[in-house]
């Protein structure tokens, strides 16, 4: 399985390139499409052409799991679905009108809804991984990142869609994003970091419309990138992360979802 990863770090690599160029290059705005439409067919067909058995559906988890291979099997399709989100995140501004209405373009309606659901497969894979009797997703602080970007999307969904079935689902991955987030800061003091970016982040929603929030500009695109650092708040230009002090996200799951 590993020989199945070595692309996929290919196309994250251009995927995080495009995010950064769309912000430093204004002159290739025009040729976005054809780039997302060409590494969006690259990862189509790399997911079309997986073996019935890798495919990512429960039962082949239980079954590479039960060989001693599920962790495995799990962070292929986790690399995946992060590609993936990381490639049409930068719609998910683009789908919403600075009304707050939905976009008509379908490309654009399409790649958001892509990296919805992608958001929605990582997060899954995740939980499954932290639930699954001698398996769990804190072998790396960057799982942290992982689960924040995906957190992320999930708040795009609750803010554009707060009446929908969707908006419930994700309601509930993020929740249990912030349970997997508290016990890798077990693990990983540099979690910090991840709790410090989803707080400037939903400041950010709060004080902006969701287009702006979401747009693709620098803030955004270190966000989405540099998970080494911490971010200032988008609008306030205050330092939000210290990493010497102590942060378990309790505060801003209250504000998510309130004192219970």
């Amino acid at each position: 399985m590993w020989g199945l990863i070595l692309p996929l770090t290919q196309w994250h690599a251009e995927a995080v390139k495009l995010n950064f160029q769309v912000v430093d290059e204004p002159a290739l705005k025009a040729k976005v499409p054809d780039i997302v439409r060409g590494l969006a067919a690259q990862l189509e067909n790399w997911a079309q052409n997986l073996p019935s058995h890798l495919q990512n559906m429960p039962e082949n988890f239980r079954e590479y799991s039960s060989r001693g291979y599920g962790r495995l099997f799990a962070v292929v399709h986790i690399i995946y679905a992060h590609t993936c989100q990381s490639l049409f995140y930068q719609f998910l501004a683009k789908s919403v009108s600075q009304e707050g209405k939905t976009a008509e373009d379908a490309v654009v309606l399409t790649y958001a809804e892509s990296c919805r659901f992608h958001a929605v497969s990582l997060s899954k894979l995740m939980w499954e991984l932290n639930i699954a009797p001698d398996l769990e997703c804190l072998w790396s602080p960057v799982n942290s990142h992982l689960l924040v970007i995906a957190s992320t999307i999930h708040l795009h969904t609750m803010l554009l869609q707060p009446d929908k079935p969707e908006a419930t689902e994700a309601k509930n991955l993020l929740e249990q994003n912030f349970i997997i987030l508290q016990e890798l800061q077990k693990y990983w003091p540099s979690t910090e970091f991840a709790f410090s970016r989803l707080q400037a982040f939903h400041n950010a929603c709060r004080v902006s419309s969701i287009s702006k929030t979401f747009d693709m500009d620098q803030w955004m695109a270190n966000f989405l990138n540099r998970y080494d650092v911490s971010v200032q708040d988008r609008d306030l230009d205050v330092e939000l992360a210290d990493i010497g002090v102590s942060n378990t996200g309790d505060e801003l799951w209250g504000v998510v979802f309130g004192s219970d």
